[in-house]
């Protein structure tokens, strides 16, 4: 059909947000626990406090992230202005310029992109703070991460309803819950006309998140980065988050 390179696309477009969030907010966790195992937090905690060594260390690991990710958008320039037109001119039979144009997505497509990217990232990246100061083994991580995955695969699973039918019901009630829509708000706006209030809707309700995850998750992880021994149960986490 006509509307088949745009959908692979927005298609291509959700799949980079979930993987880019998912990578660089789980490397957060990842970086939490070696210094907790490694007893390198006590040396620095006596010289910052808590709540700042996790915000350093989502904004040291998202400028990874950004850098790369900007990396691949390059790459992807490059390869479209001199690669492609030397395939076509080979090859015209491979490739229909006229169905990579309509893939591309607009400057709004884009900048909706780095707006949910962002919010996806750090509301995501909290989480995974916590998870990280709360554990101290990878066996306990992979336990204690599981209600985060479970957030973070559900948008995969409702991806491809969202797409085909993007105006439903259904389709904007989940583009607009702020742990789905990262992933959902883009495939919903590639795939249809998605009203303007909707979409500042859903960016305020993700970035509010954002801020309710990192102020819960800072109290987390002010305790837990360092206690070691065995995992905190639900109302031990709940005692931190009160009493830090």
């Amino acid at each position: 059909t006509d509307s088949e390179p745009e959908f692979v696309g927005v298609f291509i477009g959700a799949m980079l947000l979930y993987m880019v969030v998912l990578m660089y907010a789980a490397a957060v966790m990842r970086a939490a626990m070696e210094e907790k195992t490694g007893r390198i937090v006590e040396i620095l905690i006596s010289s910052i406090r808590p709540w700042e060594l996790m915000l350093g260390k989502i904004i040291g690991v998202g400028s990874v992230g950004l850098t790369q990710l900007a990396v691949w958008i390059l790459g992807g320039i490059l390869v479209l202005t001199f690669g492609l037109p030397a395939l076509v001119a080979a090859r015209p039979d491979l490739v229909d310029p006229q169905n990579i144009a309509q893939a591309l997505p607009g400057l709004e497509q884009v900048a909706l992109f780095i707006a949910l990217c962002l919010g996806g990232y750090f509301l995501y990246a909290g989480f995974y703070s916590a998870v990280g100061a709360m554990c101290s083994t990878e066996e306990e991580a992979q336990q204690a991460q599981f209600p985060v995955v479970i957030l973070l695969v559900a948008p995969m699973i409702l991806l491809m309803p969202v797409m085909e039918n993007p105006n439903s019901t259904m389709a904007v009630f989940v583009s607009m819950f702020p742990f789905f829509s990262p992933v959902l708000l883009y495939a919903r706006a590639g795939a249809g006309s998605v009203p303007l209030w909707q979409i500042g809707t859903a960016l305020a309700l993700l970035y509010a998140s954002v801020w309710v995850v990192a102020w819960v998750a800072g109290r987390i992880y002010r305790v837990g980065i360092l206690m070691q021994g065995k995992r905190p149960t639900v109302p031990e986490l709940w005692r931190w988050v009160k009493e830090a």
